[in-house]
Formats: structure tokens, sequence, C-alpha cells
């Protein structure tokens, strides 16, 4: 699953929900932020009613972070970077059910677009091996056609915006794919994230109001 949104978009808190949903079913979940410590992203969570300290502590969560916002480091890097993940996860693929990334934007960053489309490829043999992944991205991060390769390898693939309805901000998310969708229903959801509910899905004729 790819989440595409700009920051402020809610990239995070929708990740958030579904780790969150994956540990309440009993499932095991591996976290690599590149924007936030451990300690920020854990805060972040349960300043929307999902607090998942209990388990980060307990171990069925684990949480580990890169935090590259203030490094300019070249292509080659970054592409080593990929290499180092990729088999990471293929090393880790056993021990957790749901594994992230959030985002990935800073480590593609530069990259040969061959390699990262391959790094893609490798994470898709994960998935039918009965692994779930999702990656967050910034837009614009990808070239266009690049954008459609990676779409046509992912199961799921949403972009996420904020709209302004009535003088208020929401949050948006367009479905771009996903297996199995109706082609007639209507592929966007517009929500709200509130510290007192979480993520709330807001009906459209309540933004209309």
């Amino acid at each position: 699953m790819i989440v595409e949104g700009d920051n402020g978009s809610g990239k995070t808190a929708l990740v958030q929900q579904i780790i969150y949903g994956a540990l309440s079913e009993g499932l095991s979940s591996l976290v690599i932020t590149t924007e936030r410590s451990v300690k920020e992203f854990l805060a972040d969570a349960a300043e929307i009613r999902m607090d998942m300290s209990d388990y980060f502590i307990e171990g069925s969560l684990r949480i580990y972070t890169a935090n590259l916002r203030s490094l300019r480091w070249a292509g080659l890097t970054n592409s080593k970077i990929l290499d180092i993940l990729s088999n990471f996860f293929e090393e880790h693929s056993a021990d957790y059910d749901l594994m992230v990334v959030d985002s990935l934007t800073h480590l593609i960053h530069g990259v040969w677009l061959g390699k990262v489309l391959n790094f893609f490829k490798d994470l898709r043999f994960l998935v039918r091996r009965g692994n779930t992944l999702i990656l967050t991205l910034h837009p614009n991060i990808l070239p266009g056609d690049m954008r459609a390769k990676v779409v046509g390898i992912s199961d799921v693939y949403v972009s996420l915006s904020n709209v302004d309805i009535g003088g208020r901000t929401y949050k948006m998310l367009n479905l771009v794919k996903m297996k199995g969708f109706n082609a007639g229903a209507d592929p966007s959801i517009i929500f709200d994230v509130d510290p007192a509910l979480g993520i709330k899905v807001v009906p459209m004729k309540a933004t209309k109001a």
C-alpha cells in the first residue's frame, strides 16, 4: 500500500490508524520513521486516541527512527540505504505481519529511478509471501511515468490532500488503485483528524451544510 500526500495531509495519522488496528488484532508491526523520533511517533498517535505505548513496551510494535530531514545525502548513499532496507525487510519478514516506512521520500530522493523501481518490486515479493507493507510518499517525488509503474505494482495506492469546503479544511483520500475495487463506487473519502475521536469520516452532506 502506498500513501501519497503532502505535509499535513494526514499520511501519518492514516498509517497510525492502520497500525493501531493491526496491533489490536494481535498482529506484530514494524515502523521505520524518517521524519519523527520514536517518542514523537508514539506521542502523535496518543494525541488522536491511538495510544500504542503498551504495544511498544511489550514488543509487538517496533519503531526504528532514521530521521533524515536535515541531511542532504548523495543519491549513491540513498541507493545503498535502499539495499539495506530491502535486505532488512527480507530478513525480518517472518517477524512482523505489518511493516511501514513513513516516509520513503527522503530515502529515494536523488536515486536512479531504475533502482527505485527495483526496490518496489523486491517489496512486492514480500507481499506475495503474506506480509503487509505500507509506504508513505510526498507528491511529485516520482516522475509521472515512474509513478504509473509504482501504481501498477501496488495493490493499493491512495492520494491524500487538504481541501477547503465551506470555509473549513478537511482531508480528502482519493483512491488511485485498489484491487477488487468497484469501478462504479466513489473513489474519494472526506475525513478529519479529531484529537477527541481520532480519524473521523465526514459525510459529504455534512461538508455542504
